[in-house]
């Protein structure tokens, strides 16, 4: 799922008096702009005190929801200037300036429609891969923000593989519904659906060596288009089974993908993009101490990205692991509380 956009504020204790905008929506009104402004405030009046002595972490930056079809699609609808400025107030200097960016790769749930970069049955060599569908829909939008914001730093997963290198050969891993309900229209068998936590993929050398290669196209194909992709992992929401394009690993098969396939390709096409474990929304932190206990975790992985109850593992995970850099990679959304 797309995730929410965040919003961040920067203080200081010596702010003098100057006008700003505050955007808020309720559940009566939406984008209303307000005037406010910033005076002094004695430091025991303060509601949020800065200590810049104290160095806690370092902050990469803000991002702001997933370069998605639906989402260009959506822009379209709207004027070149309506456009522009939405854009505007996202990347550029005068608006929130998001300096992470995320993309899918390949199909997602707010995709037109399924689709991989190689859907040609137990093609190894990917000889039959193209991200020509990317280069009319998910490229120009990136593009746009891009000219905003040239060094925005993007990072990718795919909500799927490709349909034919998984054990159920479907893009989903359940026919239908979601939260006890029978959403989902998929075509999916139900006797092929694939039950939760378990691993999806066809675990054989050929398949894992073929997505190797496939990750390393990938992004050698979006740096000729013009988007360079700074962090990789290697698949969306990995404890997961809805009914739109989905997956699961388990940590030690992923371990084994990432250790003895992808690293080791990446390695061979001279390729600097970062491999991250994620996104991981499992909240027990085994599921990250498993992968990292496996043979060579280390020598690949930069980094770990939690999003929904993956989160409740961050603690324990960041405290047995401080060297990896972490990244929280969605919001909770929806019917939570999001505070």
């Amino acid at each position: 799922m797309t995730a929410i956009f965040a919003i961040a504020w920067a203080g200081s204790t010596t702010v003098s008096a100057q006008k700003i905008s505050v955007y808020s929506t309720t559940s009566t009104e939406r984008w209303v702009e307000k005037k406010q402004a910033l005076d002094k405030t004695p430091l025991e009046k303060a509601d949020i005190c800065i200590y810049p002595d104290s160095l806690l972490q370092n902050v990469v930056g803000f991002g702001g929801g997933t370069f998605n079809e639906l989402g260009w699609d959506a822009l379209q609808c709207l004027s070149p200037a309506e456009r522009d400025k939405v854009m505007a107030d996202l990347f550029s200097e005068d608006g929130i300036r998001f300096a992470l960016g995320r993309t899918p790769i390949g199909a997602s749930d707010y995709a037109m429609g399924y689709y991989s970069y190689n859907d040609v049955k137990d093609d190894y060599t990917m000889r039959n891969f193209s991200i020509d569908r990317d280069r009319y829909i998910l490229i120009p939008y990136i593009k746009e923000a891009l000219k905003l914001r040239p060094d925005l730093k993007m990072w990718a997963s795919p909500w799927t593989p490709p349909a034919w290198m998984k054990v159920n050969e479907h893009y989903s891993q359940k026919s239908a519904g979601i939260e006890g309900t029978e959403i989902g229209h998929n075509r999916l068998d139900p006797n092929r659906n694939v039950i939760g936590n378990v691993t999806g993929f066809k675990m054989q050398q050929g398949y894992l060596q073929a997505y190797a290669i496939y990750f390393s196209k990938y992004v050698q194909a979006y740096k000729q288009n013009g988007v360079n992709i700074q962090m990789i992992m290697p698949q969306n929401e990995i404890a997961w089974t809805p009914c739109w394009p989905s997956y699961t690993w388990r940590p030690e098969d992923l371990a084994i993908f990432v250790n003895q396939y992808l690293g080791p390709q990446f390695e061979k096409d001279s390729i600097d993009t970062e491999i991250w474990v994620g996104t991981v929304n499992y909240p027990n932190p085994d599921y990250v101490r498993t992968f990292f206990k496996q043979k060579d975790s280390g020598k690949y992985v930069k980094g770990v990205g939690v999003q929904w109850t993956g989160m409740r593992a961050l603690p324990v995970v960041h405290k047995e692991y401080p060297d990896y850099g972490y990244m929280q990679t969605e919001n909770m959304c929806g019917n939570s509380e999001n505070d």
